[in-house]
């Protein structure tokens, strides 16, 4: 992965040529996808080994965010979604989540 500055707004863009994108964003089977979900949202490498899986959560969760109108940027938006994988609060959500549809299921 590339990086590169933007000193206009202090933040840094990182750069991701589409080859070295789809490796690391390949799907596998339903339990390997339920993994992956769970070490991005516990904020931990997925388990190719590489960033790209956490990146792409982070980026489509900041956008979801800021179009609920609960960030005032994308990039502000991003940087709640990534909070949100460092201290926990995604993984939360999830749990319950999963929860929920599991005792639904049973109806």
């Amino acid at each position: 992965m590339l990086f590169r500055s933007n000193q206009r707004q202090g933040r840094v863009v990182k750069t991701v040529k589409g080859k070295d994108f789809a490796h690391g964003c390949t799907g596998g089977t339903p339990e390997e996808n339920a993994e992956a979900t769970r070490e991005i949202l516990h904020c931990s490498q997925p388990h190719s080994g590489s960033s790209a899986k956490l990146d792409l959560a982070v980026v489509n969760a900041g956008a979801a965010i800021y179009v609920a109108g609960r960030a005032d940027s994308l990039s502000n938006g991003v940087e709640v979604a990534r909070e949100a994988t460092k201290n926990g609060s995604a993984a939360d959500v999830l749990e319950r989540y999963v929860e929920t549809s599991q005792a639904l299921a049973d109806f």
